[in-house]
């Protein structure tokens, strides 16, 4: 199966199961903490302490909510335009610190990149998959997304602090990594996976920008 054929196959399928997601698990968490709700309430006439725990476990209900809402969102297919790519992945980095409790930062240099609307949703999900990598995989408690453009050129760069890896990753194999190599090509970049001399991963795609 070629890369492109497996891309669209791929976002297909993580489209079903967000919905899945959304129409299942997500509706059963909310409605088990409606009722939980309730029964603080009641609780709390009966015994503060048992009121206590119940509003706890409720908070960690909120929570997973919270994470299954970043999920279905990660999941969703995505339709970027150029104009909206810095700001959409400063967003990016700002939910994703809340949601994770980690250190990311957004750091962006040069003017806007002027690349075609197709472009900016490959960057923007370059940059998502390297970023849910470094926090799910690589447990990195900081990461910084990096945007740089001089006009004619740009790199997106995704750091962490995180586990790294061992060994050279290939692109050629993993799921993830042929598709994160694939949408770097239509960029006109090439994907590089490197590790940090400290420890942790960088992830750079450098991009092809419109001549004006």
């Amino acid at each position: 199966m070629c890369t492109e054929t497996l891309l669209r196959a791929c976002i297909a399928e993580r489209e079903r199961i967000g919905r899945e997601i959304h129409d299942t698990i997500s509706q059963d968490l909310a409605g088990a903490n409606m009722l939980l709700r309730i029964l603080e309430r009641k609780l709390k006439h009966v015994s503060a302490e048992d009121a206590e725990a119940a509003a706890k476990v409720s908070e960690c209900i909120d929570l997973a909510l919270s994470h299954l809402r970043c999920l279905t969102r990660g999941l969703a297919a995505i339709e970027m335009s150029a104009s909206q790519l810095t700001p959409a992945l400063g967003q990016l980095c700002e939910e994703t610190g809340r949601l994770f409790s980690v250190d990311c930062r957004f750091d962006a240099h040069g003017p806007p990149p002027r690349v075609t609307n197709e472009a900016a949703t490959h960057l923007y999900c370059l940059a998502r998959e390297a970023l849910c990598n470094a926090v799910r995989h690589g447990r990195a408690t900081e990461v910084v997304v990096g945007l740089h453009t001089d006009g004619t050129e740009g790199e997106l760069a995704v750091s962490d602090n995180g586990n790294g890896f061992h060994h050279r990753p290939d692109p050629a194999n993993g799921l993830g990594l042929r598709i994160m190599d694939h949408r770097a090509q239509q960029v006109g970049g090439k994907l590089k996976v490197t590790r940090q001399p400290k420890g942790g991963t960088v992830v750079t795609s450098s991009f092809s920008c419109i001549a004006p």
